[in-house]
């Protein structure tokens, strides 16, 4: 599922620029970096601290309020488990959708949004004592933009649910949360 992922990313990527070629006034490519802090919340504290976030966003504007949004996301994190190397990765794959507000100040726009999408999400554990593995994902997204012509500063709240397994072998899967709280910036291809 990763590499299906990771190909259609770059497929929106590369396409996207040919689409704005095209019909300039209805596709317009972006591309966000960001980084941020993972808060792990409910059962999911008890087996990983939070952790530092960061990653890439790559977007098409539909119209002006809707985007169609691939992310990838990596933390690193510690667990809490007394094993001998705590060490902890975290990497997501989503696709998803935004829905944008415009709000004119002066020469800015704000653009407050609310995203929905679905994806993987996969951990990696250091230590040979413990299991990682890949599951479903999924997150509802908030936050707002601040573009000045083709730059933007961005900040994104996201509540996440998806499948996770207890790190210690045999444990079934079961649904966990968690938040992620991010700075970016956005570069709007023209």
């Amino acid at each position: 599922m990763r590499k299906t992922l990771l190909t259609a990313a770059a497929a929106l990527v590369i396409s996207a620029p040919t689409l704005s070629a095209q019909d300039a006034p209805k596709f317009r490519p972006e591309i966000r970096p960001f980084a941020g802090t993972m808060l792990n919340t409910g059962s999911q504290a008890n087996i990983l601290r939070n952790g530092s976030l960061y990653g890439v966003q790559a977007a098409v504007e539909f119209k002006e309020v809707f985007h169609v949004v691939a992310t990838f996301a990596k933390s690193s994190l510690k667990t809490t488990v007394d094993v001998t190397d705590q060490a902890a990765e975290m990497m997501s794959y989503d696709f998803g959708i935004e829905y944008d507000g415009i709000q004119p100040i002066g020469k800015w726009q704000m653009k407050p949004f609310v995203g929905v999408g679905a994806g993987e999400r996969n951990y990696d554990f250091k230590s040979a004592q413990l299991y990682g593995g890949s599951h479903f994902a999924s997150y509802l997204a908030l936050g707002t933009e601040f573009q000045l012509s083709r730059f933007a500063f961005r900040l994104e709240g996201r509540g996440n649910i998806f499948g996770f397994h207890e790190p210690y072998g045999n444990a079934d899967s079961m649904w966990r949360n968690d938040m992620t709280l991010s700075f970016g910036l956005a570069y709007h291809i023209r």
